[in-house]
């Protein structure tokens, strides 16, 4: 019985759409949780906020740029020393979308961290979103480099088919899942 995404670590995805208008339509005649309805961020995009039925928080955003997953979405205390940790730990783009939202960019998906104010968000083990993963070439020097470093290590890294995973556990209590997929 996981807690909702909100007042979490990892508040919320998101996921764009060519028409948001349209998709926000389908989605409040199917019963979605309506969090606050379409608006715009002048100068990046049209966005609105649903809740799934297990506690996900959902972006939907219309950026016609990047459709699909399109973001994870963090509440920390220090935004600016969590995304530099990010990238000193496993790589990305530091940049800007749409030259406004600070982020790293993971080939087309963004990693951004906002300030949960005084708030101390819950770590994000229990909650909705458990985690978010990364693929790496190979997990066993991938975890052997973090640990190194110092990172903490909830799951070592184990296989599941032809699937090897673990977790890593940044100093926010985010939950990084470590993936390596079978050679194609």
């Amino acid at each position: 019985n996981p807690q909702p995404s909100t007042g979490s670590v990892i508040d919320h995805i998101g996921l764009s759409y060519a028409n948001l208008d349209a998709t926000m339509a389908g989605l409040e005649g199917s019963g979605a949780k309506v969090i606050s309805p379409a608006r715009e961020a002048p100068g990046v995009f049209r966005f609105a906020y649903i809740e799934d039925p297990w506690g996900v928080k959902i972006e939907m955003v219309q950026d016609p740029e990047l459709l699909g997953f399109h973001h994870v979405h963090l509440r920390v205390r220090d935004p600016e020393t969590t995304l530099r940790w990010y990238q000193q730990m496993f790589g990305g783009e530091r940049t800007k979308l749409k030259g406004q939202v600070d982020g790293l960019r993971y080939g087309g998906i963004w990693l951004f961290a906002a300030n949960s104010g005084s708030e101390t968000p819950s770590p994000s083990a229990e909650r909705a979103i458990m985690s978010f993963g990364l693929q790496v070439p190979k997990i066993d020097s991938a975890a052997a480099a973090l640990h190194q470093r110092g990172i903490r290590f909830p799951v070592e890294p184990r296989q599941l088919g032809d699937l090897w995973y673990a977790f890593a556990e940044d100093p926010n209590g985010v939950r990084v899942e470590l993936l390596q997929r079978p050679p194609e």
